[in-house]
């Protein structure tokens, strides 16, 4: 199945939802809440789904990286967003709002915060086994 934004944020829906207890601080709205380590793989994670979804439209942007479908990109997506939400507490809703800003500032940059990033991203995802 073709890794995108949507079929990235379906996988998660299928997954096991996190309930924070009535005493836990308000999650988070962003990932710019949140200390760059924690940040990095979410991030990397929603930057690999864009560059997958440029790949699958025959955007150019996609074209100077290696394969999304074929790379592990999928699998470290749905870690990352599932470390993040046991991490943070989040219910499906919030995480989806977190992946949608995120993704939004990340396409409002333009390609070219996503063609810097990718480098260290991908040295991440090949640090993770994936």
């Amino acid at each position: 199945m073709p890794i995108t934004l949507s079929t990235a944020l379906a996988a998660l829906l299928l997954a096991p939802s996190a309930v924070p207890p009535e005493d836990a601080p308000a999650p988070i709205t962003d990932l710019a809440q949140l200390p760059i380590t924690e940040a990095t793989a979410p991030r990397c994670a929603i930057a690999f789904a864009i560059v997958s979804q440029w790949q699958q439209e025959g955007d150019p942007r996609g074209q100077g990286w290696p394969d999304m479908q074929t790379g592990g990109a999928r699998e470290f997506f749905v870690q990352a967003m599932a470390a993040l939400m046991d991490a943070q507490r989040l219910d499906r809703s919030a995480l989806l709002g977190v992946v949608a800003r995120e993704s939004e500032r990340l396409q409002a940059d333009g390609d070219d915060r996503i063609g810097a990033m990718m480098p260290a991203c991908l040295s991440i995802k090949q640090a993770a086994g994936l």
